[in-house]
């Protein structure tokens, strides 16, 4: 995959995939288990793979089914970019090599949460819920892993409002 003129590849044990919707278990040909069907699950195409050994062994020693459509958990996406999400390849839940057996429903959609600090609380699958900036409260970070600013403008608007607003009160 290229970003900005750059070639990426996925870090060891993760995978690309172009998100197209969300997979509606109830439509689709690929039966998923009630222990999973109670999380968001989304659907799009591999265009990077890059297993772990272990994880190339449980394929059976196929090669990176580039091009090829998977289901995953939504909750464990980070965006690359242009539509474009990290998953690790452990909750990747089926392969296909052709998209007429993913039948998906609306479009990839919902609440974005951190992926690099862990559960929200002990015994909980979901992450972290980031701000209105797009930053997790927790560790600091945006989808990116970019640390925030709490020095740029964006942040201090508020605080500079109410100082201008008790400088014009005290003339």
């Amino acid at each position: 995959m290229t970003i900005t003129a750059r070639r990426v590849r996925p870090l060891l044990g993760n995978c690309f995939i172009r998100l197209e919707g969300r997979y509606d278990e109830k439509i689709g040909l690929i039966v998923i288990p009630d222990a999973v069907r109670s999380k968001k699950i989304g659907f799009g195409q591999i265009t990077e793979w890059n297993p772990t050994d272990k994880q190339f062994r449980a394929c059976g020693g196929i090669p990176p089914p580039i091009g090829w459509y998977a289901i995953c958990h939504d909750y464990a996406k980070a965006p690359i970019g242009e539509g474009v999400f990290r998953i690790p390849i452990d909750c990747v839940l089926g392969i296909t090599q052709d998209k007429a057996e993913i039948k998906g429903t609306a479009a990839f959609q919902d609440t974005e949460r951190c992926s690099f600090c862990g559960p929200a609380k002990s015994g909980v699958q979901n992450a972290m819920l980031l701000n209105e900036f797009g930053y997790c409260v927790r560790c600091g970070k945006n989808a990116k892993g970019e640390k925030m600013d709490l020095y740029d403008e964006q942040h201090l608007a508020p605080f500079a409002q109410a100082h201008r607003e008790e400088m014009s009160r005290k003339k």
